[in-house]
Parts: structure tokens; C-alpha cells; sequence
């Protein structure tokens, strides 16, 4: 039996007092020893810094200054982590009883760069946003960002090679990485694990015109040129749906 991995749990936030705490709450109550909860505060000016010093003993590193939004302080808490396994949670998120343990009660294989599970959407104003989301790096995330943040563990040689999140891409980031995670061949396990609860309000689930023109122009650079004709259509017909269907 290995040793139990030490787990980063990375939290950005910004006025974020009215979740934060349930947030942090979960994440307390997972009760894993090996645990380094770091998060990363935008400047805030709502009271979200006064309530964060509440925790000043359960929150291993706290940085509060201004960035450039939520990927800038992933990217942050990235530098400061030390875990062997990095997980990104939203401050409007909860982490589910004791999912961590779940998800590491068996031995993970040495080579395994990603571990997923599942995630719940609460708050699904959208019809067309589905309850739950299985998180997969399979072929299906050519057409749409199938790894959930909040349903991923990232293992550290992830991040160690210097790889971030892109700052150009304001709403889609993670797809951005996760399709070169996949364009690397990257070994990833999944877990039927329920993993965390999170709102489905936020941005990327808004199915803006802008949301597809970011998706699009980031996969130019993984798909070939014959390929995005079918893509383009495809993201055009979606936005067409999700909007006025």
C-alpha cells in the first residue's frame, strides 16, 4: 500500500463572502491528513479577506493581491503548491463528504497524470446544462471540454515542465490545457466518485457567441484545417441551439 498522496487544493477567489465559507467548510471536513489548502484572493474589498483570516489555521498559504482573473490565480496557487496532486475548486463549490479519500482509497498507478470523477450542477438556469458531468479525456473532448476542474486531480508533473493556464483565453483556459493533455497522450484514470458540487451560472455555461469564438481558437491549434470546417459548423449550430432552441 502506498503512502497517502499529499493533495493541494487550490481555491481563487474574488468577493466572494457570501460562498467562500461553505467552500472552505468542505474542504476542512474532508478530514485527509495530507492536505495543503492554498487560496488565492483577487483583492477583494467585500469582506472575503476579514472571513478568510477566520481560517488563518486550516489555510496553508493565502495570497491576496490583485491579478488578472480566475486562471491568474490558478496559475499563483500552482507556483505555491507543493502537493503531489494538484485540484482547483471554485469558491461558490463544494466539495463532497469525504471525496478525497474516495478517490485515493486505492493505490493510483505510478504513470497516471490525471484522476477524475464526477460532478453535480446545482443552480442549472439553462436547460441545456446537464446535472452531471463525467469527467473523460477521451476523443469526445475534440467537440467540447469534457474534464470538469472541479472533477480532476492534476498530478504535479503536470504543472513541472512550466505548462499553465494561457491567459489569452479568458473563459476557456482549461480547455485549452486539457486539449493539449490529450494531444500529449496524457495517462488519466477516472473514478465514478462524486467529487464536488458546483453552480452551473457561471460563464462558460452562459453559451455566449463569445464562449464559441474562444472555444474555436483553441482548437486551431489541435485540429487540422479540414477538421475545423465541421467544427465551426458544429459550434455555430450549438450556439444557434442552446440559445433559441
Amino acid at each position: 500500500m502506498q503512502q497517502k498522496p499529499t493533495i493541494s487544493i487550490i481555491v481563487p477567489v474574488f468577493q466572494g463572502v457570501q460562498t467562500i465559507e461553505r467552500c472552505l467548510d468542505s474542504v476542512v471536513a474532508q478530514n485527509y491528513a495530507n492536505l495543503e489548502l492554498i487560496v488565492v484572493d483577487g483583492g477583494s474589498s467585500d469582506g472575503t479577506v476579514e472571513l478568510l483570516k477566520q481560517y488563518a489555521d486550516q489555510i496553508s498559504i493565502l495570497i491576496s493581491e490583485k491579478d488578472k482573473g480566475t486562471y491568474d490565480a490558478m496559475n499563483k496557487g500552482i507556483d505555491k503548491s507543493s502537493g503531489d496532486w494538484l485540484f482547483f475548486l471554485g469558491a461558490d463549490d463544494v466539495l463532497e463528504d469525504k471525496a478525497i479519500s474516495k478517490m485515493f482509497a486505492q493505490d493510483v498507478p505510478s504513470d497516471m497524470q490525471m484522476l477524475m470523477g464526477k460532478v453535480k450542477l446545482e443552480n442549472r438556469n439553462n436547460a441545456r446544462v446537464p446535472q452531471w458531468y463525467r469527467c473523460s479525456l477521451g476523443s469526445g473532448i475534440k467537440w467540447r471540454n469534457t474534464v470538469h476542474h472541479q472533477g480532476c486531480f492534476y498530478h504535479r508533473s503536470v504543472f513541472e515542465s512550466g505548462r499553465r493556464y494561457n491567459l489569452t483565453y479568458r473563459i476557456l483556459a482549461d480547455y485549452n490545457l486539457n486539449l493539449d493533455l490529450r494531444k500529449k497522450e496524457t495517462n488519466w484514470l477516472y473514478r465514478p466518485v462524486h467529487i464536488s458540487t458546483c453552480s452551473a451560472d457561471g460563464i462558460s455555461k452562459n453559451f455566449s457567441w463569445s464562449l464559441y469564438q474562444e472555444e474555436l481558437s483553441i482548437k486551431r491549434q489541435y485540429l487540422s484545417s479540414f477538421a475545423m470546417i465541421f467544427h465551426t459548423l458544429w459550434s455555430s449550430a450549438k450556439f444557434l441551439f442552446k440559445k433559441f432552441g
